[in-house]
């Protein structure tokens, strides 16, 4: 973790960042393939680290209403894949 903040602060992409760390030896958790954009987006975001802004429609207007959540948000508040909310969302 403490390699990827360093790597974050010099505002490059995620892309290169997963680049640079298979060429250093790192693994991301669980050994599973090498680092990809969007195993290092799933990683930072179950950390609740975002890395780009946040969207128009979240910043600039009030769209939820109380104890309502997004669906990414929710996903990461509950540690568990956006994609078993979905299907929860589907199935009623």
């Amino acid at each position: 973790m403490t390699r990827i903040k360093s790597l974050l602060e010099n505002d490059i992409t995620l892309s290169m960042i997963a680049k640079q760390l298979n060429s250093e030896g790192f693994q991301p958790p669980k050994r599973s393939s090498p680092f990809s954009a969007g195993i290092l987006t799933r990683f930072l975001r179950e950390r609740g680290i975002r890395t780009g802004p946040l969207p128009k429609s979240v910043t600039h207007e009030n769209h939820l209403k109380p104890d309502e959540w997004w669906l990414s948000d929710l996903a990461a508040k509950l540690t568990i894949p956006i994609a078993t909310l979905h299907r929860w969302r589907r199935v009623g």
